[in-house]
């Protein structure tokens, strides 16, 4: 597989984890701040939401390696 083919691929996987990005941001969406930064919430409301974001941005960068 060539990198172009590879890295046109990761589009579609890009996408798809959009909607599974929304899903957990409205399930964290009760947490306070004061209960995430002490830790004695229940949901990770920040935490796990950019950490998604990062990941979503870092395939998106990669995917766009296939344009340059």
């Amino acid at each position: 597989m060539t990198l172009y083919k590879f890295f046109m691929s990761l589009w579609p996987v890009t996408y798809l984890l959009f909607p599974i990005l929304n899903l957990v941001a409205k399930l964290t969406v009760g947490t306070s701040v004061l209960e995430a930064l002490s830790g004695t919430g229940t949901k990770p409301a920040g935490v796990v939401v950019w950490t998604m974001v990062g990941i979503l941005l870092a395939l998106n960068r990669l995917a766009s390696m296939a344009y340059s």
